[in-house]
């Protein structure tokens, strides 16, 4: 997926923060998700909300090292 744009009068602009969603609905913007082939599909507008689930713009993830263990037990003074 591409990602997301708020749209108003023809001019679009891509979205990457997830508060830009809501200040774009209330700017009057409809909000569009774009698909790598470019299919468009109307989220949310200002008038109904979200018509879908709310996407997460601004994903958090929770790496791990996968050296952890072996410093943990470097640490320790085990071998």
């Amino acid at each position: 997926m591409k990602g997301y744009v708020a749209e108003k009068d023809g001019s679009a602009i891509f979205l990457t923060k997830d508060t830009q969603l809501d200040m774009a609905l209330e700017k009057g913007c409809n909000i569009i998700k774009v698909e790598d082939d470019d299919t468009q599909t109307v989220i949310a507008t200002p008038e109904q909300g979200f018509l879908e689930e709310r996407p997460l713009l601004e994903a958090t993830r929770a790496t791990t090292n996968p050296y952890a263990k072996v410093l943990a037990t470097l640490e320790k003074g085990e071998s």
